[in-house]
């Protein structure tokens, strides 16, 4: 906004008539706008490295995450009672993989926007002044600075979906696993009442069949069976 307040005080020149920028050193004008374009543009290189400091030490952290939450995975993926906290591991790391892909885009619309921000008040102030100064101002000090050039958040970028890719897998695993091994005991009342010569009674569900023991099972269990195993009786 100040820097198109100080534009807007400018005093207009004929249109396609060029200026010698030897003279730029003596307008007021000139001076306050491109002082003031100068502390902007060291006010947005100092908020990108700082956001940069602080994301490449989140995504590190991600990291080390990710590889104790993967091993831990590949240790107790078959043990039944580490289920449950290792699916809540693997959820909440894939929240903090999906913070951190979001951090490093809107870093890169940052640097992005900024970067076109000052080439066109550099074009507004040239069509204004008749002076030429874009090109030069872009690239002797804009394109030198670390937002100008950020190929380490494109690399990041496509590191974290890998990372996204391979806890979602995992997680699918998890879940897949899990609705094959659960296994509950239900109140013999509960069950349905299946025709007097079946010699058993069942109980349906959407995963598999719930099938009573014989009457001399020692302890009377129900034993939950997944369509795909074989009844197993206690």
């Amino acid at each position: 906004k100040g820097l198109k307040k100080i534009l807007g005080s400018f005093p207009s020149c004929e249109k396609k008539i060029e200026r010698p920028n030897e003279t730029i050193h003596t307008s007021e004008h000139e001076r306050k706008f491109f002082t003031l374009l100068h502390s902007e543009l060291e006010k947005v290189t100092r908020h990108f490295c700082g956001l940069k400091v602080s994301l490449l030490e989140q995504v590190a952290a991600r990291n080390v995450q990710q590889k104790y939450v993967l091993q831990l995975f590949h240790a107790l993926h078959y043990s039944a009672p580490k289920k449950i906290e290792l699916k809540r591991l693997l959820h909440t790391q894939l929240e903090l993989n999906m913070k951190t892909h979001l951090d490093l885009i809107l870093l890169e619309s940052y640097a992005v926007l900024n970067h076109i921000g000052f080439r066109k008040i550099l074009k507004k102030h040239d069509k204004l002044t008749g002076y030429i100064t874009q090109d030069k101002y872009m690239r002797k000090l804009v394109d030198s600075k670390p937002f100008s050039s950020h190929p380490w958040i494109g690399e990041n970028l496509k590191m974290v979906e890998a990372q996204f890719d391979e806890l979602k897998r995992c997680k699918e695993s998890l879940d897949t696993n899990c609705s094959s091994m659960i296994a509950v005991s239900i109140p013999k009342g509960l069950l349905a009442q299946a025709d007097d010569d079946s010699g058993s009674s069942k109980l349906k569900s959407h995963h598999g069949t719930v099938t009573e023991a014989p009457s001399n099972s020692p302890d009377g269990m129900i034993q939950y069976v997944h369509s795909s195993m074989p009844v197993v009786y206690k």
